[in-house]
């Protein structure tokens, strides 16, 4: 072969290894949303080159504290695989769900437990064969919802109750037909969301509410037309976001209230125009997060407040560049987790901490992928999602 074709054969293959490195790294990451309406979302991770930051920490979880000087504990258990639930044990340690095989070294199948002392508890190792979403627990037991249908090589669909000792209760076996997303617990129910149509064969579309002895309540019975993502509990009311526009045939744009006695508040309806991902209150007004772009008529760039009165909020505003998935509330703040890599114009790494007056705060971890669930406790905020590394 001539040395000019050579040459111009081996610019030819350069090209195209260049063109195909490329397009890799700018191929869609796996979507973070509970359906298939986030599928069209993506974010180019934050760029620090091929070294880490001299402030970093590897994994999909973080333990960070709060307030506007940030710092991350190095040490905590590094998760295999990706966190999408997380709740503190009561005991100054966590539950942390999803979809991981190892956690600190330590074989875990997609759930696991970390104590106190940020070591994972040894004794503590239920498998679940798919992913966790949500828990919530209740005295000494823990609730699970997820994508699982086997706990332990025992049939689970969707629904499970561990004890605080790690051994699956064979008393609390209510079957839904399809994924569980968010559970919480009030006056001895669990109120249940997601994409199932029925549990223990009776007709339930995306919510229902089971008691803590596994009956499943007739006259809680609510039905969406789309998925439901997110409860809040405030006294006697189940505060609700997802991905419908209708309830029981009346019109809630991806928002609603609902009392434990079942009946749907006529007094808060506010309306947004896309999915509602996250819900969190200081006691006297709810905050949302998702991908809406509007609230009530009015410009909300994927962050909302209104009140328990069912009026938005025009003091508390702040406007993020794309879709939030988590809140948690600590000291009159409200910390965010999610897509974005900006608020109020200012570089915020899919982390951010805004005041209750509405401006954004100095707390800004970067973390370098989405992030899908934040908890509180204490001055600690434990962070979880599909990124890879965070760094302060």
């Amino acid at each position: 072969m001539r040395p000019q074709i050579a040459h111009r054969l081996t610019l030819i293959t350069l090209l195209q290894l260049t063109l195909l490195s490329c397009a890799a790294a700018t191929a869609q990451p796996p979507s973070d949303a509970p359906s298939s309406i986030a599928a069209s979302i993506s974010e180019a991770p934050i760029p620090h080159g091929d070294i880490d930051p001299p402030n970093s920490f590897r994994g999909s979880a973080a333990l960070l504290t709060t307030g506007d000087s940030t710092s991350v504990n190095a040490d905590f258990p590094f998760v295999e695989g990706v966190v999408r639930a997380i709740l503190p044990d009561g005991e100054g340690g966590w539950y942390i769900g999803g979809s991981f095989s190892e956690v600190g070294g330590h074989e875990r199948r997609n759930i696991a437990r970390i104590l106190a002392s940020g070591q994972v508890d040894p004794s503590w190792a239920p498998a679940f064969d798919d992913m966790v979403y949500t828990f919530a627990l209740v005295e000494d037991t823990l609730y699970v919802g997820g994508a699982f249908t086997t706990v332990d090589g025992m049939a689970r669909n969707y629904l499970a109750a561990v004890d605080t000792d790690g051994k699956l209760r064979t008393d609390w076996a209510p079957r839904a037909n399809d994924l569980v997303f968010i559970l919480t617990h009030a006056a001895g129910s669990i109120y249940i969301g997601g994409r199932f149509t029925s549990v223990d064969g009776e007709p339930r579309r995306h919510l229902a509410a089971v008691t803590v002895q596994g009956d499943i309540r007739q006259d809680w019975r609510p039905n969406a037309n789309g998925e439901v993502y997110t409860f809040l509990g405030v006294d006697d009311v189940i505060y609700i976001g997802g991905s419908f526009d209708m309830i029981d045939d009346r019109q809630r744009e991806y928002l609603a209230a609902i009392g434990i006695d079942g009946n749907m508040s006529e007094r808060w309806k506010p309306a947004v125009d896309a999915p509602v991902f996250a819900l969190v209150t200081d006691g006297t007004t709810i905050y949302i997060g998702g991908s809406f772009t509007r609230a009530d008529g009015k410009d909300r760039r994927f962050l909302a407040a209104v009140g328990i009165d069912g009026v938005l909020s025009d003091d508390w505003a702040p406007r993020a560049e794309s879709r939030i998935n988590a809140m948690a509330y600590a000291e009159d703040t409200i910390y965010a987790g999610g897509f974005f890599t900006a608020v109020d114009d200012e570089p915020r790494g899919r982390l951010a901490a805004i005041g209750l007056d509405g401006r954004l705060r100095d707390w800004s971890p970067n973390a370098d992928n989405r992030v899908s669930v934040l908890s509180i406790s204490d001055d600690l905020i434990y962070i979880g999602g599909f990124f890879t590394s965070v760094s302060w």
